[in-house]
């Protein structure tokens, strides 16, 4: 089988503008269709309970502040129960790194609930010119490029974790 030689981008990245805006749009019309002041699975509430967690402690700790402690203390009916958190030395952990936590804080403090959403919108969106750039090394041609950009920003799970307070996809099994 011969190789394929992989070509260098030839275009400017400003092609990438209608193709990127129509799925800028859709997403922007999506944030707007769905319900906001909540998450709807426990993956985004363990996310966003570590997050509340670090702004209460004013960055200090990482551990998830558990109020039910005193009536349990050997943590059996914690709101995180293996997977999704941990107890350590008589702390609760979420099991995510805190880092997404972290600057999602800065964003939920600037913006409130919607401050959520900016790390997810950001990595999908810097996600299109990527593929954009991904496909102009397999080919010049524009409309295979626009339709890559279409096709992962609106017929994958991409569209799907750019809309939830998630920090990436899941590992496939």
């Amino acid at each position: 089988m011969p190789q394929t030689e992989l070509r260098p981008q030839s275009r400017p990245l400003a092609s990438l503008a209608l193709p990127a805006g129509i799925v800028l749009i859709l997403y922007a019309a999506t944030f707007l269709l769905l319900p906001g002041a909540g998450v709807w699975i426990n993956d985004n509430g363990c996310r966003f309970i570590q997050m509340i967690g670090l702004i209460r402690s004013d960055y200090t700790a990482y551990d998830i502040p558990w109020p039910g402690a005193a009536l349990d203390p050997t943590f059996t009916h914690n709101p995180l129960p293996d997977p999704f958190g941990h107890v350590i030395d008589g702390k609760l952990y979420a099991q995510y790194p805190p880092l997404f936590a972290l600057i999602s804080a800065l964003f939920y403090r600037l913006l409130g609930d919607d401050g959520i959403y900016v790390l997810p919108l950001a990595g999908g969106l810097l996600t299109l010119p990527a593929i954009w750039c991904l496909v102009g090394r397999l080919t010049e041609s524009s409309l295979a490029r626009a339709l890559a950009v279409l096709l992962v920003g609106l017929a994958t799970p991409l569209w799907f974790y750019t809309m939830t307070f998630w920090d990436s996809p899941p590992p496939p099994a």
